[in-house]
């Protein structure tokens, strides 16, 4: 990146950040189908019985299809977690992340899909079960207690997918009740952006060590993975994209620029093939990992 290229980084402080940024809200419920174990219960578990099942059993209320079916409500959920965290950073508040308007759409892209698989799946998880109930009963006649059972409707009014959309900054109705609590709420808010901008930093730092660490062994051992070589463009494309403005540490800044200019036009075949270049590509990344762990950086990030 160049010079000028560098110049027209945007920073973010309070002001764009009102104008160019929302915060994100997920409320994810659902019903575990479990119970607590009974200590004497499992006291009295002979080792006659398979253990691992057993025990189990003791704290599952479902046979296997069912819980497998709750489990897939939750690989969903997560998947879609994980997925919003590419585009969003991190907040200093549990449960809300910090999004750029223009990475709105495409979030919100992912939850509309998200909740519509949701939805698929716990129907098909409330469709199934009375059955999963009585094949549980069958089996385990010694475990079940048909009070431990909800009803179907209560059982799928315990799901929720929702999520709401926040406009960032200080409520300014405030000041028509009290200058002091706006003042309050506002330098509150400044130490969000703070924090924001110090989580960020770390995990740009640190994500960017653990993979460049990875394709400098690699290069050294001539064992070059696709996959980590794409993951570190992957990864500059990110911090363009989600972390802009975040980033406001000077070296780590020119680190990542440094990183992008090496690997400018580099492909895993490239290093495959050329020797010489995989041993350039292996020193410059020792380089840029020393740089950014004996430098100023080593005092504030949590390594």
């Amino acid at each position: 990146m160049s010079k000028k290229a560098e110049a027209k980084i945007e920073k973010v402080n309070d002001e764009s950040v009102f104008k160019k940024a929302v915060l994100l809200a997920c409320k994810f419920r659902g019903w575990g189908g479990t119970k607590k174990v009974n200590l004497k219960e499992l006291l009295n578990v002979s080792e006659d019985n398979v253990w691992e099942k057993k025990i189990r059993a003791m704290q599952e209320l479902l046979d296997d299809k069912g819980m497998d079916l709750l489990s897939a409500i939750r690989q969903n959920r997560t998947g879609v977690k994980t997925r919003i965290k590419y585009w969003a950073c991190h907040f200093p508040i549990d449960g809300l992340d910090f999004v750029w308007l223009d990475h709105v759409d495409r979030v919100e892209e992912l939850l509309v899909a998200g909740k519509q698989r949701d939805e698929e799946l716990v129907e098909d998880f409330v469709s199934y079960y009375t059955q999963a109930q009585q094949n549980f009963a069958t089996e385990y006649p010694e475990l079940y207690d048909e009070a431990n059972y909800p009803t179907e409707a209560w059982v799928k009014s315990k799901f929720k997918f929702n999520w709401s959309w926040t406009s960032m900054g200080p409520n300014e109705q405030l000041k028509t009740v009290s200058p002091e609590l706006l003042r309050q709420e506002r330098e509150k808010f400044k130490q969000d952006i703070a924090e924001i901008k110090r989580y960020t930093v770390n995990q740009v730092a640190k994500e960017l060590i653990e993979r460049i660490n990875s394709l400098s062994k690699q290069c050294d051992d001539g064992k070059i993975n696709s996959a980590t070589v794409s993951g570190i463009d992957n990864f500059l494309e990110r911090v363009n994209n989600v972390f802009r403005g975040l980033v406001d540490d000077a070296d780590l800044t020119k680190m990542v620029s440094d990183v992008r200019e090496y690997m400018k036009g580099t492909d895993a075949e490239m290093l495959r093939v050329d020797e010489s270049f995989r041993g350039m590509v292996s020193d410059k990344m020792k380089k840029v990992t020393e740089t950014i762990e004996n430098k100023t950086l080593k005092r504030s990030l949590e390594f």
